[in-house]
């Protein structure tokens, strides 16, 4: 058994731990393990291909990391010799890896130092024993290596992915305003297991980034690489056919923005994505003009705060006057509204189903899952 461990932004750990049961249920033939939960991370002791077999398919974490070991420290003679007497010959190739630092409460406190430190145990290692080179396929394996130290205990970390998860590889297109991924995509699992509805209604789309979220929620991602896939560590071990899962969020999904621009991006977007019969287009519209009937359908919306786009009321008043809009239309069961949390103390009559707050590019905000029946 290894210990893996999984980065999530604080706020969705509980939408990323049912991601991960559910998805380990339908990719592995073992049962999932006990699973640790802390503020911004999940924690899991398992077998390496159970665990390097399911990364491309997960959403809602950042990153994915190996434990290479843990061990207290307090002093810089320690750090050098634990860190090169490690076999790094059987975790990495390619180029020397990119090391980060982070430290709190230890006596190990100048993280240049700490790094600087590591750079020569790793470099004295790995002059002893080298490393293979990366596949031409994939010539920037990143080989990111963390080291955290926390109470004068220090655990070593690498990056199972690379670029963070939520880097997809297919995005190419972006607007003013746009939303991460990870975030996306826990929203729109969130509106699939409250509402059960059958359509996902994305009136103020932007440039797509829910829509792709739910269409590519259990699609292994192809559109890129992954670090691990290259590693020593995994090419060793028996080959497993890639599994597809025959299962979706909704069953079809409808977008718009009033933005001509944007919905330009958004269609070259979902092209690549999306079968015709998956994916309607009602825009460029504005969203308090759409008067079409649906049936079962969910409402997700990131409105502008007033930030990079202007708005022309204040905040609460515009989300306000767009759950009064979502009220109106035929068939819409519920509406998940993310936006800054200030302003949710101001809204009334409403029956809220889920209430997370996060963080979205340094504004703190809430998600709220609001039922419209």
């Amino acid at each position: 058994m290894t210990k893996f461990s999984l980065t999530i932004l604080p706020g969705l750990e509980d939408l990323a731990l049912s991601e991960l049961k559910e998805k380990w249920s339908l990719i592995n033939e073992s049962d999932l393990p006990e699973v640790t939960r802390k503020k911004g991370k999940l924690y899991i002791d398992c077998d390496t291909a159970d665990f390097c077999t399911l990364v491309p398919y997960l959403k809602i974490p950042s990153q994915a990391y190996l434990t290479v070991d843990e061990f207290p420290c307090k002093d810089f003679p320690k750090l050098f010799q634990k860190l090169s007497k490690i076999e790094w010959h059987s975790y990495i190739r390619g180029e020397f890896p990119v090391l980060t630092v982070s430290t709190r409460k230890s006596k190990l406190i100048n993280s240049t130092r700490i790094k600087l430190t590591a750079t020569e145990a790793l470099t004295k290692s790995l002059r002893n024993t080298g490393t293979k080179k990366a596949p031409k396929e994939f010539l920037e394996i990143r080989n990111k290596i963390h080291i955290d130290i926390y109470n004068d205990n220090l655990t070593l970390s690498l990056s199972l992915s690379g670029e963070r998860l939520d880097k997809r590889g297919f995005k190419l297109s972006s607007d003013v305003a746009p939303l991460r991924e990870s975030i996306a995509a826990a929203l729109i699992y969130s509106v699939a297991l409250e509402s059960k509805s059958n359509t996902l209604l994305d009136p103020m789309a932007g440039t797509g980034t829910f829509t792709s979220e739910a269409l590519e929620f259990y699609k292994f991602n192809n559109h890129r690489l992954f670090d691990y896939q290259f590693a020593p560590f995994f090419i060793t071990l028996p080959l497993r056919k890639r599994v597809v899962i025959e299962k979706t969020l909704f069953s079809s999904h409808v977008i718009n923005d009033s933005s001509t621009h944007a919905t330009i991006a958004l269609k070259d977007n979902l092209k690549k994505l999306s079968k015709d019969s998956e994916v309607t287009h009602l825009g460029p519209m504005d969203y308090f003009k759409i008067d079409q009937e649906f049936k079962s359908s969910s409402i997700i919306m990131n409105p502008p705060y007033g930030k990079r786009i202007k708005i022309s009321v204040p905040l609460e008043e515009l989300v306000m006057s767009i759950i009064e809009k979502a009220r109106k239309l035929e068939g819409v069961e519920t509406i998940g509204l993310i936006f800054p949390r200030w302003a949710k103390s101001k809204l009334k009559k409403i029956k809220v189903l889920q209430e997370t707050f996060i963080k979205n590019g340094g504004i703190e905000v809430v998600y709220l899952l609001i039922d419209l029946r």
